[in-house]
């Protein structure tokens, strides 16, 4: 069975369902990863150097650096406690919202006994006492 062009069954490691987890030294003994150590020691000259040019350009800077980090960490705390706020504000929001729905109940009740009361008012000119 293949997927995309690779025997998915010839594999370094062998079948699929027969892998078994090889520890680092066991693949480098097998060859099953890279060990152009030449290359990765390049690499890491490439970028000291190129860390060295930065510094010497004043562009980053150990400094800089780690005060870019507190200024993250501070700009995290700082998110944090915003949506904290925002969290209250919208719980003190929804609780306005509740007492503003309770007291149109209210009024309603109220503008309905008043309702009720002018027409007893009215009933009550409408009789003539003696």
């Amino acid at each position: 069975m293949e997927e995309e062009g690779e025997d998915i069954n010839n594999c370094p490691l062998g079948r699929r369902d027969q892998v078994i987890e090889y520890s680092a030294r066991e693949k480098l003994l097998d060859g099953l990863i890279e060990t152009d150590t030449e290359r990765f020691r390049n690499d890491m000259e490439e970028e000291s150097v190129v860390r060295g040019r930065l510094e010497s350009c004043g562009i980053i800077l150990q400094k800089e650096m780690n005060g870019i980090n507190i200024h993250t960490r501070r700009d995290d705390e700082i998110s944090c406690e915003l949506r904290r706020l925002n969290a209250q504000l919208i719980e003190k929001r929804r609780f306005i919202n509740e007492c503003r729905k309770r007291m149109r109940e209210y009024y309603k009740k109220v503008e309905g006994k008043q309702v009720e009361f002018d027409k007893l008012q009215k009933e009550e000119k409408s009789y003539k006492c003696h």
